[in-house]
């Protein structure tokens, strides 16, 4: 998908994101600032950045923040049209 919208519902909730550099995942979450990007096909680093994330607090609440704010400032409107189409389906 080009926009990631499991990232940016997680983003519009608060949460911090872990995902991977592919299709339009790095255009969404800015790397160590709303979330955290590791390469592709790289298992290790991936569990690794979770892990970190788990274990601060504080950082996940940091991330979250400026990942919400990111949404708001940004992709809101991508919400309003997912409204939209949810009310003609």
């Amino acid at each position: 998908e080009g926009l990631p919208l499991g990232i940016l519902e997680a983003m519009r909730a608060g949460r911090p994101v872990v995902a991977t550099d592919v299709s339009g995942n790095s255009e969404a979450v800015v790397h160590s600032r709303t979330g955290v990007i590791v390469p592709p096909n790289n298992p290790a680093e991936l569990a690794n950045a979770i892990n970190d994330l788990l274990s601060s607090e504080g950082r996940c609440q940091e991330l979250g923040r400026a990942g919400l704010e990111r949404f708001e400032l940004l992709f809101k409107g991508v919400d309003s049209i997912n409204s939209l189409m949810d009310l003609y389906r």
